[in-house]
């Protein structure tokens, strides 16, 4: 028995020492040599603004909103005198010239009620009726609204344009013009020339119908032979902005 177990010492002892010869090989190999850092790529220089453009369209059509009202100690009584005036301003408008697209609303109901002396008095049932009247004319707007007679209890006039999405690579033309004007003007004020752009946001086209904003970095358009200055009264201001980044020349 202690000659096998010798025997199987001998024979296990052999892989043995061949592992330490390929350990000791395997430690004798050269290190590779440290390579330099590669250098990061320079961050541009770069300008970014913001610039805006307004477009000042005249109106092509006029809304008119009226609304008939009667008050009366009986529901029944208010309904019927509200629904004749109504018929009746409906009947006038048929005798004017020109193409004229009327909507009419439902009938509301309220009931009325005031203080006497400390009570609540009832003042009867209120019916009121709205109608609205769509006219290409916009000239037609006062005779429309002399039509509705006196039965008339409010009235309001909007002038608009109806297709405005014809106006926008104009008016994004004029963005895109402000933009690099502008930008070339601050780059050459630090001694810099503006090179490709690397971004633009478009902010979203708006509306205005009234008033004029004087705001900074507008370019105004309002036709060829038209004198600077406000807009005319009723211009629709349409308004669209760039946010742009460009880059500085090296």
């Amino acid at each position: 028995m202690s000659a096998r177990a010798s025997g199987f010492g001998i024979r296990s002892s052999l892989p043995l020492a061949g592992l330490a010869l390929l350990t000791t090989a395997g430690c004798a190999t050269a290190l590779p040599h440290p390579t330099a850092p590669i250098a990061a790529p320079a961050e541009p220089r770069v300008v970014q603004i913001a610039a805006s453009a307004t477009l000042h369209v005249a109106p092509d059509r006029a809304c008119v909103e009226l609304t008939f009202s009667e008050l009366a100690p009986r529901l029944v009584d208010a309904h019927a005198e509200v629904e004749r005036r109504h018929a009746a301003f409906l009947e006038a408008l048929g005798a004017l010239d020109g193409a004229l697209e009327i909507e009419s609303g439902s009938t509301l109901y309220a009931p009325e009620h005031t203080h006497r002396g400390g009570e609540r008095v009832s003042l009867g049932y209120r019916a009121s009726r709205s109608l609205t009247v769509r006219t290409a004319d916009r000239a037609q707007v006062p005779e429309i609204i002399g039509r509705a007679g006196d039965g008339l209890h409010a009235v309001q006039v909007t002038h608009y344009r109806e297709d405005l999405s014809q106006f926008r690579s104009e008016l994004r033309a004029l963005a895109v013009g402000a933009a690099r004007d502008k930008a070339a003007q601050l780059a050459a004020g630090f001694g810099d020339e503006i090179a490709r752009v690397l971004s633009v946001t478009e902010g979203g086209a708006r509306a205005q119908g009234r008033g004029y904003f004087a705001t900074d970095n507008v370019v105004a358009s309002a036709g060829e032979d038209a004198s600077e200055g406000p807009p005319p009264p009723g211009a629709i201001a349409l308004q669209l902005t760039l946010t742009v980044t460009f880059e500085l020349r090296e």
